[in-house]
């Protein structure tokens, strides 16, 4: 049997620290990087893609929007397909400060997206991630931003995810301003590895979330090794995010959906 050679890992590699060249931005308008990843060669995933942002701009008003900043789309690199996808976002809905990025081939890889990201986050206070399959079904940025002012919350997961995980681990609690969210605590067997890769996940998700920035740049990078895909590379992002001290909420009621018919790729 050949053994094949793994890329090298740099799950441990630090980000540099913030630069003094870039200020934090002032909380208020554009004070929230907004970043949606896609692979919109597969399958029906450019008009899911376009039917995300889409909503992200149809649920909320003008107040709301103007809280994001730079709205980064990466779409992920596909040799057998180079259609010009910037152009198929930008004729089917006009977004400001739409940053789009098609990778090359020396940048395939979800790890690879997400670090790009990360690159890309300095002055921000905090970040929302989305992925193509979902859609926003009612207006969030203002609570969520509420919750996140009011809280020391690290995520604040945007899906009904992690409402099943017992009463004895959800807290549900309201802010000052009315806003209604659920703490979610570790039991003792999360960040713990066990005989799946599953057992004990560390709270963390890449599913529609606010984060804080600063705190997921300083945790260090996603492992680009492709041995670690899939599942593996947000394992160890999460498990190193989790031990550093990260919290976790779930704001209530939910504001996304998986798209109908949607397809994963693993």
């Amino acid at each position: 049997m050949v053994t094949r050679p793994s890329a090298p890992s740099i799950a441990a590699t630090p980000l540099p620290p913030p630069s003094p060249d870039v200020p934090k931005r002032p909380r208020g308008a554009h004070s929230i990087a907004f970043s949606c990843s896609t692979f919109m060669s597969r399958g029906n995933r450019r008009t899911e893609a376009i039917n995300a942002l889409r909503s992200i701009y149809q649920q909320h008003g003008d107040a709301e929007r103007e809280l994001l900043g730079d709205l980064l789309v990466i779409n992920e690199y596909d040799a057998a397909r180079r259609e010009d996808y910037e152009d198929a976002v930008r004729s089917a809905i006009a977004l400001p400060n739409l940053q789009f990025i098609q990778k090359g081939p020396d940048a395939r890889g979800q790890a690879r997206t997400l670090n790009m990201i990360l690159d890309r986050l300095a002055g921000y206070e905090f970040w929302v991630h989305w992925e193509e399959s979902w859609v926003c079904t009612r207006p969030f940025l203002k609570q969520a931003l509420d919750v996140m002012e009011s809280t020391a919350l690290t995520q604040l997961q945007i899906t009904n995810d992690w409402l099943d995980v017992g009463e004895a681990r959800l807290t549900r609690t309201t802010t000052p301003s009315g806003t209604t969210y659920v703490r979610v605590a570790p039991d003792s067997n999360t960040g713990r590895t066990g005989p799946d890769v599953r057992f004990g996940w560390p709270l963390y998700s890449l599913r529609p979330s606010i984060n804080r920035a600063e705190f997921c740049w300083r945790v260090g990078r996603f492992d680009e090794n492709p041995h670690m895909w899939p599942v593996r590379f947000e394992r160890d992002f999460g498990t190193r995010w989790f031990r550093q001290g990260a919290t976790k909420g779930v704001l209530v009621p939910a504001a996304a959906q998986v798209q109908p018919n949607h397809r994963s790729t693993y």
